[in-house]
């Protein structure tokens, strides 16, 4: 991938949910060293010890605490691994920043009408997940921090829990080529490695996993995340080995494993209300609803979309409902008391429509992505089949879009991720006059916001 420069997935974090200012991680002059060297082998390491060490060094990461701390709670091994309740009492946090000037202190700290904007990128052969913060009263927007990763990063999904921390967290998911989840803490920067990683360890001496990879996690990249909101504790992954693994993050290991599919996962989401349901679609066109508490699947919450799936998305307003898209460039509406096929097709990018996303505070206004393009639609679903109507393209020249975001806050408001050399961009659609005209606003200004 040395020649491949894209952002692969993006996401935003509600306002308030990081901490104000973001604790700074003082790295030790021995990790300093590995870092300059590049390989993190001290002088005279042979390969053979390799597999030893990545094991270890994944061990300390996992669980930030004594052998005394194992003990007592073996249960809950990401108990506290995010940040310490008191920062002063981390020896790997410092608050010094005496030589930023104002600006640069003023950046560094979040405002409460702050949205963090996540984007996972791979820029040639150096993969990274970059935090931006965007400010929608004062039009700010930077990169605030970022993170090397050692793959590419294909998904992504922020947590607002962390068993350690009275349930309250900002963590990010990232899934990567490889088959192990990485959870970072997104308010903690420096950081060179994870706080957790999530699938199969290295094995010691004769000892096996299943050969499929199934009793740890993953066997393959994984390719699909998401987090659920109804039930904290537990984050779904999909991967390129077919299966759907349910995580307790409470014990950070593999609740539940669904292994029925028949082709890579591409998309899954968990509903919206209904805290046992989900989502999930392959690339060879299925998208079946999962209920958590029953994983054998049933015909009657399937469609065959004779396409790849690149994305499946509930609809907020009508959650009986999903909106799909796939590489043959449609955007579908799909009814969950009506399996079989989509309601309602449309063609909507030329070279395939890459991602959906929908408008949180103005109902039926949906986004989709394709080459160079930004496209608008109206969903209307009072009559008695639903209709998916074309509002505007939007010329975007940053190569082929691979995801699109509404912000949680602001109904007007989404980003949009690419190939061109921005990579990111935010687009305010309240100064897009058709825009405004679809969805009931009479006049195009600067502060016009649109009406729900």
């Amino acid at each position: 991938m040395e020649n491949i420069t894209l952002v692969s997935a993006l996401a935003w974090v509600k306002r308030g949910v990081a901490k104000s200012e973001p604790e700074k991680l003082l790295l030790e002059k021995s990790q300093l060293a590995d870092l300059i060297h590049g390989d993190g082998k001290a002088e005279g390491d042979e390969d053979e010890g390799s597999d030893a060490e990545m094991e270890e060094t994944e061990e300390k990461v996992a669980d930030d605490e004594t052998a005394d701390d194992k003990e007592e709670k073996e249960g809950n091994i990401m108990k506290g691994v995010a940040v310490y309740a008191n920062p002063e009492d981390d020896p790997l946090i410092t608050r010094h920043a005496d030589s930023e000037d104002e600006d640069e202190k003023d950046d560094f700290i979040l405002k409460p009408d702050d949205n963090l904007v996540i984007s996972a990128k791979i820029v040639k052969d150096e993969p990274g997940i970059d935090v931006h913060v965007y400010n929608e009263a004062n039009g700010d927007w930077y990169v605030h921090h970022d993170y090397i990763l050692d793959s590419p990063p294909l998904c992504i999904a922020p947590i607002r829990y962390d068993p350690g921390q009275s349930g309250k967290g900002n963590l990010l998911a990232v899934g990567t080529f490889d088959p192990i989840i990485q959870i970072w803490d997104l308010d903690v920067v420096n950081a060179i490695e994870p706080i957790v990683k999530l699938g199969p360890k290295p094995k010691k001496g004769n000892a096996r996993a299943k050969r499929d990879g199934s009793s740890q996690g993953h066997s393959d990249a994984v390719t699909a995340l998401d987090w659920n909101q109804l039930c904290e504790h537990v984050l779904a992954s999909g991967s390129a080995d077919q299966t759907v693994v349910l995580w307790d993050l409470d014990e950070a290991k593999p609740a539940t494993i669904i292994n029925f599919f028949d082709d890579k996962i591409g998309s899954l989401q968990w509903h919206p209300v209904e805290q046992s349901i989900l989502v999930a679609g392959t690339r060879a066109g299925k998208a079946q609803i999962i209920d958590a508490r029953n994983i054998e699947p049933t015909s009657n919450a399937a469609w065959e979309m004779g396409a790849e799936i690149e994305q499946l998305l509930w609809d907020i307003h009508n959650p009986f409902c999903l909106l799909a898209t796939t590489d043959d460039g449609k955007l579908h509406y799909l009814d969950s008391r009506k399996p079989g096929v989509p309601v309602v097709s449309v063609f909507a990018h030329e070279d395939g429509a890459n991602a959906v996303s929908q408008s949180y505070g103005v109902r039926g206004l949906v986004a989709t992505v394709g080459e160079n393009e930004l496209k608008l639609w109206k969903l209307t679903t009072s009559a008695a089949t639903p209709e998916l109507q074309a509002v505007h393209t939007h010329p975007v020249k940053m190569g082929k879009l691979f995801s699109v975001e509404f912000c949680p806050e602001s109904a007007n408001t989404l980003v949009v991720g690419g190939e061109g050399e921005e990579m990111v961009r935010i687009v305010e659609l309240d100064k897009i006059e058709p825009v405004c005209t679809a969805f009931g606003a009479i006049h195009v200004q600067e502060d016009t916001a649109m009406e729900d």
